[in-house]
């Protein structure tokens, strides 16, 4: 995860990529709310990435933009369903599953 250059930004910090380390893909929103990867990195908006640390610590993910939807996405967030698999929901502070925590490797 890096900011994306020339992306721009929301009140508190820019716009990133999220890559899969060792290769050139990224990920992505799809148009069915759902999040994919795409061959490489290309500064789609759907590929843009907003995180937002929340006040315990932890963040919340969310792509600038949803495919076919009108405007900057204010809803969706990453969410992991039975803690493994990615997808987009309604963001919900009393779930873990839309938190997310970073370690460095």
């Amino acid at each position: 995860m890096v900011p994306a250059e020339q992306a721009g930004g929301y009140l508190g910090g820019p716009y990133f990529k999220i890559m899969i380390e060792g290769t050139q893909r990224a990920l992505a929103a799809t148009a069915n709310n759902e999040v994919t990867t795409v061959p490489a990195f290309t500064g789609a908006d759907e590929q843009l990435w907003r995180i937002e640390q929340l006040t315990d610590g932890t963040f919340r993910i969310m792509p600038k933009k949803i495919p076919g939807q009108q405007g900057l996405n204010k809803h969706l967030c990453l969410y992991s369903i039975g803690d493994s698999t990615p997808t987009l929901a309604e963001y919900d502070f009393s779930s873990d599953n839309s938190k997310w925590n970073f370690r460095n490797h």
